[in-house]
């Protein structure tokens, strides 16, 4: 393929990176095939030497998923889809600070709705912005249709903040701005004081142990914090609630 594909990272934003010191070069020629990438970088070592399929990439410690793709400069160049499928461009949040949450409407975390709600209206006038992301991915607790989780959140929690169509954000078909945000801001564990942490964990444990490797989405209502420069500054886990956050919200408006 030309290129010598176990070399040292040179700088943050690289097409890929897919760890592992056997990747087969056909495995990894697919991938990036499929990823549409042009180029392909690996970091030799972190996986003992093992085979690493295309499709379990991803759950392997150190997997930086998509970084950055040449014509991709930083998070304002993402398009979404609004939950009536007309395409947004996150350009036009430029300057606001953004709070960023895969949602869902039958889980456990799903009052937290309530206090994004109210971080939007306490600050919205000062430039925040929430956008809320819908994803079925986690038990199959966000079912409805994009109208009916619109309906479900105004009738329940009064949103008015944006929501988006329903995607997939983790794995290999999630939308490329969470694969972007947790390339940006890895995993750093629960905060275990929540009520809810032991028994998340220990679902996780025993149904999805996948979900725990690796820097992907681990459950409904993971927040990223992005300031008005359009840098990932935060990530918070489904274990912090949303009002803990205001601190470091107020101090980037």
């Amino acid at each position: 393929m030309g290129k010598n594909y176990f070399m040292e990272k040179q700088h943050k934003y690289l097409d890929l990176i897919i760890i592992g010191g056997a990747v087969t070069g056909l495995t990894a020629a697919l991938y990036a095939g499929r990823m549409k990438l042009s180029t392909l970088v690996l970091e030799a070592g972190l996986v003992g030497g093992q085979i690493v399929n295309a499709h379990e990439i991803e759950n392997y410690p150190g997997f930086a998923s998509i970084i950055k793709k040449d014509n991709i400069m930083g998070i304002y160049d993402f398009k979404v889809k609004t939950n009536r499928g007309e395409e947004k461009d996150l350009a036009d949040y430029k300057g606001k600070v953004l709070l960023i949450v895969n949602t869902a409407s039958n889980c456990g975390f799903t009052p937290q709705y309530a206090q994004l709600q109210e971080l939007y209206m306490k600050y919205k006038e000062q430039g925040l912005a929430v956008l809320g992301f819908p994803s079925n991915q986690f038990a199959e607790q966000e079912p409805g249709s994009n109208e009916e989780i619109q309906e479900f959140c105004r009738a329940n929690y009064g949103v008015t903040f944006p929501l988006f169509a329903k995607e997939d954000v983790r794995g290999t078909n999630a939308q490329p701005l969470f694969k972007y945000l947790v390339a940006e801001k890895g995993f750093m564990g629960f905060d275990e004081a929540h009520p809810k942490a032991k028994g998340l964990i220990d679902f996780l444990k025993e149904k999805f142990p996948e979900y725990l490797v690796g820097d992907s989405i681990k459950w409904n209502f993971t927040k990223f914090l992005i300031n008005r420069q359009g840098e990932v500054v935060g990530r918070y886990e489904p274990t912090t609630t949303p009002a803990s956050m205001a601190g470091d919200i107020e101090k980037l408006l």
